[in-house]
């Protein structure tokens, strides 16, 4: 068995270590000190950053919240529901009516509105088409408009105080509910690459992997369909 120092002994030894570096960096026998600079090290990202626990039940919460909180607000529905979708919040507010195909049941989230700056076409949940199809006026340009400055939303903050009031995750922010769609899939066992691609990966050496998926089959709102309301078919009452 592999013998562990005590805390004071691991000190000393990083104290001496980093005097050496020190001193090989002065002598210009190297050019960084390795111990001061900050690595983001990416292991298993899917465990080590977006398990929630309790995740099922927090997604049920959080989908009553929504539903029921801006049930006479079909804008504001449809924001927080892409978000519990996978969406970024930039990717919503961003979005316009042209990006929108009804007839194939998809949306496109385009380059210039991705984190890593690929277009991606997803399967449109029936609840959003429902939700969209609610939104008053000229369905062209920008979808979510401020009433008061007919401009794009930039500060949904109140309505995201809501939500987590209503559902009652005190952690709750717009992000967190791509966390809570990635634990609840993966307590279905949906794979992790699946969910990696659905959500938008970030790893420019992996990217390529991804974009062979397949986004645009509706496997995600199959399984949010199973959370919310076991095997029974996905209706919503007029």
């Amino acid at each position: 068995m592999q013998e562990t120092k005590p805390p004071a002994s691991k000190k000393a030894i990083m104290d001496i270590i980093k005097s050496v570096l020190r001193y090989a960096k002065e002598e210009k026998i190297i050019k960084n000190l390795p111990l001061e600079i900050r690595h983001n090290i990416k292991v298993n990202a899917l465990h080590q950053k977006t398990l929630v626990t309790n995740a099922q039940s927090k997604f049920i919460a959080v989908h009553k919240a929504i539903t029921t909180e801006f049930k006479d607000n079909p804008a504001m529905l449809c924001i927080f529901l892409f978000g519990l979708y996978g969406r970024r919040k930039t990717e919503v507010l961003k979005m316009e009516w042209k990006h929108i195909d009804f007839v194939n049941e998809q949306y496109t989230i385009p380059s210039n509105n991705s984190k890593i700056k690929i277009s991606f076409v997803f399967s449109l949940p029936d609840e959003i088409i429902q939700a969209l199809q609610r939104i008053q006026g000229i369905k062209r340009g920008l979808i979510f408009k401020n009433g008061s400055n007919n401009k794009r939303y930039t500060n949904i903050q109140k309505q995201i105080e809501i939500i987590r009031y209503s559902s009652k995750w005190g952690d709750y922010t717009f992000h967190s509910m791509r966390n809570l769609l990635a634990s609840n899939l993966h307590s279905r066992g949906v794979s992790s690459s699946y969910i990696s691609s659905v959500l938008g990966h970030t790893n420019p050496n992996t990217i390529k992997q991804y974009l062979t998926m397949e986004r645009t089959h509706p496997i995600i709102e199959e399984e949010v369909n199973k959370t919310l309301y076991g095997t029974k078919s996905f209706i919503i009452s007029s």
